[in-house]
């Protein structure tokens, strides 16, 4: 914390891990119980307890096909139940349909924003009976604020509601 804000996390993780263990280790001593801090091997000069090599591997996974047996089953059936949403969503997004809820410049920013990166994350919340709620994080272009819209789809009709916090829509 500086000035009673909180840093990003990620900024100070391995200095407040440091911190905390560092408190561990005094406040084990000061109370006598040193000798349950388990011993280590012997480590090479001028080692540190701390080093990049103790990092988690970033590699993204291989592709995994929707016929793979290692696919979860549940999102086989999202990807074909998606299937019955799809044309639905098609016909609103395109304004034949009367249903169409998005105006020219709302599809138009989205697209944008979709296609500069701007989603950030989306997940998909499965709420029974073919009903789908999908989250968006999405980035404001060119600004650092970050958005959450909602996006509800059911199966054999396509999309029943949206939100967005974003205030341009």
């Amino acid at each position: 914390m500086q000035g009673s804000k909180i840093e990003s996390i990620e900024k100070f993780e391995m200095l407040l891990d440091n911190v905390c263990a560092q408190h561990n280790l005094k406040e084990m001593m000061r109370q006598g119980l040193g000798h349950l801090v388990p011993k280590v091997a012997p480590c090479a000069p001028e080692a540190h307890i701390f080093t990049i090599d103790l990092e988690p591997s970033l590699k993204i996974p291989r592709e995994v096909s929707l016929n793979s047996p290692k696919m979860p089953i549940h999102l086989r059936q999202f990807q074909e139940e998606l299937k019955s949403i799809v044309p639905q969503l098609q016909k609103i997004l395109a304004g034949v349909s009367s249903e169409a809820c998005f105006t020219t410049r709302v599809l138009a920013r989205g697209r944008n924003l979709f296609e500069g990166a701007n989603v950030l994350q989306v997940t998909v919340q499965d709420e029974g009976d073919g009903l789908y709620t999908l989250r968006f994080n999405v980035g404001a272009s060119m600004k650092s604020p970050v958005y959450k819209c909602y996006v509800q789809l059911k199966k054999d009709l396509g999309l029943i509601r949206q939100a967005c916090e974003c205030k341009n829509g």
